[in-house]
């Protein structure tokens, strides 16, 4: 009993060993707001609070200078804006139809108004 307890116990430990450990990239933007180098402890705490109210998760001194970071959203350092819609959409109900493409809806040339 005592035996297949270890070998368990061995086999999930050798297990999350095995385990392909993924994390988000890191990417990193110069500061827009800090200004001035970046080489004292003091300057690297304000990197980071900077770079926070810049809606970043932290930030760091690298070659003096204060680089914000955040984890990047894809493979390729950030997403896609949404495609906009091929068709616009229809008008709610009650609404007036939109004039035609090219044409203002009202008379001028080429167009006939019937009125009473």
């Amino acid at each position: 009993m005592k035996f297949t307890g270890l070998v368990l116990f061995l086999v999930l430990v050798l297990s999350y060993e095995l385990m392909i450990h993924t994390e988000a990239r890191t990417c990193r933007a110069k500061s827009k707001r800090f200004r001035g180098l970046c080489v004292l402890r003091s300057q690297e705490r304000n990197c980071k609070t900077i770079c926070k109210k810049e809606g970043f998760i932290g930030g760091q001194c690298i070659k003096r200078r204060c680089f914000c970071s955040k984890k990047c959203d894809g493979p390729g350092g950030g997403t896609k804006p949404p495609n906009p819609p091929s068709n616009p959409p229809p008008p709610e109900e009650g609404g007036e139809e939109p004039p035609p493409e090219g044409g203002d809806g009202g008379e001028g040339v080429g167009t006939t108004s019937l009125k009473p």
